[in-house]
């Protein structure tokens, strides 16, 4: 780190602030039979300085592949394609405004077997016919499934990140059609 700063010292423009950008990876249980999207595999650190950016701690569900590079673009004031997926942090970063868009946002969530989407405080999985779904603000650890009573909220739940996987695996297939991402749609 200490050399990073250096170079930027060096190198980077003072009449410019530097944003500093520092996102993780779970980092454990690197084998493919041991993944699963409970929270201590989907859940990283994320740390992002820069002028203007109050220190805080923020919980919120953030889609680090996409949101980032929506970020980056609107730091250099560059409007993403409307048809973009990714939910800028600048906002949420200088002012804490989640905004209306990210905090109704369902993000969905695949890794092998495993489907699920995460809403606000609230977390759905999938693994073969087998529904959980939490209450982060309750349950933290996510150990009580309310599946059962919060049933109808929790189909929702995955019928809208059903729909958004098949969206993205076609259009990253260069399709219109969307693509199988299991054999049923959990009802």
């Amino acid at each position: 780190m200490a050399e990073l700063e250096k170079l930027m010292v060096n190198a980077a423009d003072p009449a410019r602030g530097t944003i500093w950008i520092i996102c993780s990876d779970h980092g454990v249980r690197v084998d493919q039979d041991g993944r699963d999207l409970y929270g201590d595999i989907v859940r990283v650190p994320l740390i992002v300085v820069g002028p203007g950016f109050e220190a805080r701690s923020l919980d919120e569900s953030v889609e680090t592949s996409v949101d980032l590079s929506a970020s980056v673009l609107d730091f250099a004031g560059i409007e993403p394609p409307a048809a973009y997926d990714g939910i800028s942090l600048v906002p949420l970063l200088l002012r804490g405004d989640v905004g209306s868009r990210m905090a109704s946002r369902v993000v969905p969530l695949m890794r092998g077997s495993w489907r699920g989407a995460v809403s606000g405080p609230f977390k759905l999985l999938r693994y073969n016919d087998s529904f959980s779904f939490f209450d982060s603000r309750s349950d933290p650890n996510e150990q009580h499934n309310i599946y059962r009573e919060k049933n109808r909220l929790a189909r929702k739940m995955w019928k809208t990140a059903d729909t958004e996987l098949k969206r993205r695996i076609a259009a990253f297939h260069g399709t219109s059609e969307a693509v199988a991402v299991e054999d049923d749609e959990g009802e």
